[in-house]
């Protein structure tokens, strides 16, 4: 019998699927794990009763979307309502990485129920916890707002990141020989060179190869906090990196920039890797900032 956590983690992979066409590769499960937050344990067990319902199928070490899911694809649990609170994050979360949310708009809880599925308590209860990292404000009417960065918020973003990066980094360059993340980062490293030689390159699909070098990095340290921390960070980033302009010049940074990281890291390098890091964090503080200025210190809708 799977367990509560399984469960969970399978219906919340029910909701991320929604998005994806049938014939769509999954992510990694890295990836899959921060976007859950649980490890690669129950993600894997979840996978796998995906695959017997017929939703997914690996084929060549990969996982292919079957179809998409239906309404008794959900699974059944005792606690139902932290099955449909994993439900409504997982479903949030896809809409906010695919853009349908974007800084400054507004949107209200029926809206968001309807399309769900969900009932508004529930939802409700769902928007009160992405409230509490900063990202949307209560409105009257049962209407939310997605915030807007000014700089001050940069600042504090980064500074936060910093601290998280760097405690990650330290882990992962004290890796062994063998290690698995080891040789993650190193396929993080081919992909960003196989990426940078792209006629067409698109943003959304760098922010997936984005979210995979962080998963690695953050992996390797082992630690479920410093995880759901950077989830909440890499969350705020990546929503402001959806407007073209901003998310094509941090495209450009980051596929200039961490490949000294990883290459520093899998070397051993300390010094060359907090070095690569620290500029890394520097520019991507400054091209958001310039972002902000030249929008009128705020991104508008």
């Amino acid at each position: 019998m799977s367990t509560p956590l399984v469960l969970r983690t399978a219906n919340g992979l029910l909701a991320l699927l929604r998005a994806e066409p049938p014939g769509a590769l999954l992510p990694s499960e890295n990836d899959l794990s921060v976007r859950l937050g649980v490890s690669r344990s129950p993600l894997r067990a979840a996978m796998r009763i995906l695959c017997r319902r017929g939703v997914l199928r690996r084929r060549d070490g990969a996982v292919v979307v079957l179809r998409a899911p239906r309404a008794d694809d959900e699974l059944p649990m005792a606690a139902g309502a932290e099955t449909k609170s994993g439900a409504f994050d997982a479903y949030f979360l896809a809409k906010l990485q695919r853009g349908e949310i974007r800084p400054g708009s507004l949107f209200s809880e029926l809206e968001l129920a309807r399309e769900a599925r969900l009932t508004t308590v529930t939802v409700r209860e769902g928007l009160l916890r992405f409230a509490r990292y900063g990202i949307i404000d209560k409105e009257p009417r049962r209407r939310w707002l997605m915030l807007p960065l000014d700089e001050r918020a940069v600042d504090e973003l980064f500074d936060v990141r910093g601290l998280l990066e760097r405690a990650a980094l330290d882990q992962a360059l004290d890796l062994p020989d063998g290690h698995a993340q080891r040789a993650e980062l190193a396929e993080v490293l081919e992909g960003h060179r196989r990426f940078a030689g792209l006629k067409r390159q698109r943003v959304e699909e760098f922010l997936r190869l984005d979210e995979r070098f962080h998963a690695a990095l953050f992996a390797a340290a082992a630690n479920r906090y410093l995880d759901r921390m950077f989830a909440a960070v890499s969350m705020t980033i990546h929503l402001q990196l959806q407007r073209d302009g901003l998310g094509r010049r941090g495209m450009a940074l980051g596929l200039a920039e961490h490949p000294p990281i990883i290459s520093a890291v899998l070397a051993r390098d300390r010094p060359r890797a907090r070095a690569a890091l620290d500029r890394h964090l520097a520019s991507a503080r400054m091209v958001m900032k310039e972002a902000l200025r030249r929008s009128g210190s705020q991104y508008s809708q």
